[in-house]
């Protein structure tokens, strides 16, 4: 089954058929905030999910494919890993806020994210035990 990756403004993350289009599993609310930034690791077991909250979190796939509630397919979660902010724009005139986490790679070694936060992370990182 080829399955492809999905997230929304409201937080959810969609798994679907990549074939046919058919969404095969729903995760409403998977993040507090919009899903900004998806990756898949190499051996396609996880999806790592990043949110404008700042949150990241990795998903197993088989898990939620296999009618796992979001708490047990939720693998591990780095919380505030490119925290959300508010700065005062040059000259003082407007306010600029920052949203979490912008894009995220997964290897089979690391992973690596960017976030509005202005900070490109780099952690290590292998499979995590399904909960």
């Amino acid at each position: 089954r080829w399955v492809v990756a999905s997230g929304g403004h409201r937080g959810d993350l969609v798994l679907s058929d990549l074939r046919t289009g058919r969404p095969l599993r729903s995760v409403p609310a998977a993040h507090k905030l919009s899903v900004r930034a998806l990756a898949a690791d190499p051996g396609q077991r996880f999806i790592v999910s990043g949110g404008t909250e700042g949150d990241i979190k990795f998903w197993d796939v088989n898990g939620l494919l296999a009618g796992a509630s979001p708490e047990a397919a939720c693998a591990c979660v780095w919380p505030n890993a490119h925290e959300k902010g508010t700065y005062v724009g040059a000259g003082g005139a407007s306010a600029i806020g920052t949203y979490g986490v912008m894009d995220v790679l997964l290897t089979s070694t690391h992973l690596v994210t960017c976030g509005a936060d202005g900070r490109v992370l780099r952690r290590a990182w292998s499979a995590p035990h399904p909960r």
